[in-house]
């Protein structure tokens, strides 16, 4: 009786340790393997990649924007172009912000004495 009884004991405690180890198991599979993981982290990079080179796409855009209409009015266009880039870059302010007061003198000599904008028709 007492051998039977270790004898159960042993077993059943066997099949802890198998059911702990399937549990163990299966929760390692869903946390490295779970398909909506998978799909979610494969959107990210596609939507990074994407993002990415939307922005230089837009970047090019407003560079031949603001040279097309620096043609007709410099001050406009480094407006133009200095909103568009706070806009898109909002991390980056301070840096803009330097660049902003750094252009701030040329584009006072574009307008004129007054502050008016004397280039545009």
């Amino acid at each position: 009786m007492d051998c039977e009884g270790s004898r159960t004991g042993a077993s059943s405690k066997r099949a802890r340790a198998r059911q702990m180890t399937e549990r163990e198991w299966t929760r390692s599979f869903n946390e490295r393997a779970s398909w909506s993981d998978l799909g979610s982290s494969l959107w990210r990079r596609c939507w990074r990649r994407f993002r990415t080179g939307l922005v230089i796409i837009i970047v090019i855009v407003i560079v031949v924007v603001v040279f097309v209409i620096g043609s007709v009015c410099s001050f406009t266009a480094m407006a133009i172009a200095v909103v568009i880039l706070l806009l898109l870059w909002r991390r980056r302010r301070q840096r803009l912000l330097l660049l902003i007061f750094g252009l701030l003198p040329t584009m006072i000599d574009q307008t004129g004495e007054q502050g008016r904008v004397t280039c545009c028709r």
